[in-house]
């Protein structure tokens, strides 16, 4: 609860929102979708999707049965500065790999922990805040430009290859900026400070050329 307003945020995950497929050509997501391809007899990784549907689903249903404000935080794949030597989540182990050379697959769906974080005080300080907020670039980060990117930033290291592919416009981030007033950290500051941070740790070791 946050002050007098009887209400509660709650992270999801775009999961909830984006369907493993992709959705028809050209699909641009909002905070209206939901993922309706997962289904309680899912296997895998669309078990986990399912997961966050279901949680979701529930949490706006105990909302309305109490008769609580909830606005939930839904994030792409994470990328930012690390802040612990924990290295057991998706996001940290991905790129990870993709510094040491052993991946070169990586969700090109992507936002900011400090967004993230940032989007979660604002969802309880502004008194107007309500329903979903995506939290995402508003476009595709191709494998083979984050790769490159690292390569420049860090020449004297040798980092996986990477798959090319189009950057393609797939969110609408608008509602976030304009109803939070959240500031959507670029996708570069967040791949260079999460790879410094990992390098720092001594999370990821990076082969040199």
């Amino acid at each position: 609860m946050y002050g007098c307003k009887a209400s509660a945020n709650l992270c999801c995950c775009n999961a909830s929102i984006v369907k493993p497929k992709g959705g028809p050509k050209g699909k641009v997501y909002t905070e209206e979708d939901w993922n309706t391809e997962a289904n309680e007899n899912a296997q895998g990784a669309d078990a986990y999707r399912y997961s966050k549907v279901a949680a979701e689903r529930e949490a706006w249903e105990i909302s309305k049965k109490h008769k609580f404000e909830l606005v939930t935080i839904c994030p792409t794949f994470v990328l930012g500065p690390v802040i612990s030597n924990r290295a057991d989540a998706t996001s940290i182990l991905e790129v990870k790999g993709l510094i040491e050379g052993t991946n070169d697959s990586v969700m090109p769906w992507v936002c900011d922990v400090r967004d993230i974080a940032r989007a979660h005080i604002l969802a309880a300080e502004v008194p107007s805040a309500k329903g979903r907020y995506l939290v995402s670039q508003d476009s595709t980060v191709p494998v083979k430009t984050l790769t490159d990117t690292l390569s420049k930033h860090f020449p004297n290291f040798k980092f996986a290859e990477g798959k090319e592919s189009e950057a393609k416009h797939v969110i609408d981030n608008s509602k976030v900026q304009k109803g939070l007033g959240l500031s959507i950290h670029p996708w570069q500051e967040s791949i260079i400070d999460m790879a410094t941070t990992l390098i720092q740790r001594g999370i990821a070791k990076p082969v040199s050329k």
